[in-house]
């Protein structure tokens, strides 16, 4: 897979962005950009599973079902927190000024919102070993279509089969072909 520079700059640059929202960004908006993606997370992996072929399929499978449970738990911890916060509205303001903006706070948001995805990745890690270690490999003919390697010429080339120059005959030998 190959991508263009253009791109990879694009990522970085959205990487960066999300890092400083995390870390330099007060603590709500810290808190609710996690939220939010961690919502958005389930679909990367029933996308995967309905449409991915395979390995892929087997990968995103046990994913699925390996980080739907610690999933569950950070989603009813970030709404129970939620909560917390809405009860606690009209003294919040106090509160933080009391707190100030303890790193710890932000580190367990982080562990909560990346311990489902070590779980899926893990999940689906060994659900592609399983899948691998399973499905017998088939083997390719020499007789099939196979692309061209030059950089010029990208058609496809039709292999053509070897005539056989001899048979097998009763007993195991071999006589000549006549022509």
């Amino acid at each position: 897979m190959r991508f263009r520079l253009v791109t990879l700059f694009v990522l970085i640059t959205v990487l960066a962005a999300f890092c400083g929202i995390i870390f330099a960004a007060p603590l709500w908006i810290t808190a609710l950009t996690l939220a939010v993606t961690m919502l958005l997370s389930p679909a990367v992996w029933v996308a995967g599973w309905s449409y991915a072929k395979g390995g892929r399929q087997a990968f995103f499978r046990g994913g699925l079902v390996c980080g739907i449970l610690p999933y569950l738990v950070a989603c009813f911890y970030m709404i129970s927190m939620f909560g917390a916060v809405i009860a606690d509205f009209p003294n919040m303001a106090e509160t933080l000024e009391d707190a100030g903006d303890p790193g710890w706070v932000r580190l367990a948001y982080v562990v909560m919102w990346i311990t489902p995805g070590v779980f899926s990745f893990l999940g689906g890690s060994v659900s592609y070993l399983v899948y691998r270690l399973l499905t017998p490999r088939t083997a390719v003919s020499k007789r099939s279509v196979r692309a061209s390697r030059s950089r010029r010429n990208r058609r496809l080339v039709q292999v053509q089969p070897q005539a056989a120059e001899t048979e097998l005959v009763a007993g195991g030998s071999e006589r000549p072909l006549p022509r």
